[in-house]
Parts: C-alpha cells; structure tokens; sequence
C-alpha cells in the first residue's frame, strides 16, 4: 500500500467511525426529534447533536464550513431509509416480492 492508499483508507475509517457514532447519537434522541422536530433536519457531529435546521442544503453548508468533509451527518427528521433495490432483500425480513 502506498502513501495515498493509506491516507484514504485512514480518512474512510475515521468517515465510518463517525457516521456509526452519528447514528447512534440520532437513534437515541429518535423519539424526541420526531416529536419536535418532524421533516426538519438534523446535523450531527462527533456523536452529539449539533443543530436542528429547515432545510437541507443549508444544513450541508454549515456542517462543511464548521467541519469538513466526511466529518457530520445529516438526517431528516422522520424519514425513513431510502429502499436500494436488490440490497433491500438483504434488508428486510420476509419473502422477495
């Protein structure tokens, strides 16, 4: 592996630990922002919730100026996970349709 392959691998790691941490971090305030905060979105960071926001191109904007690229997730209040095709019978119990 060379200089380069290395440093994205480490920047993909560090991306990853981040979104599972910003996960974690939405689905234990799930309950709440759905409560309060429906079809808003949210920006979260270093496993902490940052802001609650109207709309989602803005919210892209802040998280990159406060934190850089692959450093922030954003999530819309309520939505659920989008269906990725063949990937969603890996995903959901139950017989392929």
């Amino acid at each position: 592996m060379n200089l380069l392959q290395g440093v994205a691998r480490v920047a993909n790691e560090t991306a990853m630990r981040e979104l599972v941490k910003n996960i974690e971090a939405y689905d234990a305030l799930r309950d709440q922002l759905e409560r309060e905060h429906q079809g808003r979105v949210a920006l979260l960071h270093d496993g902490e919730l940052v802001g609650i926001y109207n709309d989602v191109w803005d919210t892209y904007v802040i998280g990159m100026e406060r934190f850089g690229e692959g450093c922030f997730s954003l999530k819309t209040v309520g939505d659920q996970p989008a269906s990725f095709g063949a990937a969603a019978s890996y995903t959901r119990p139950g017989p392929i349709a």
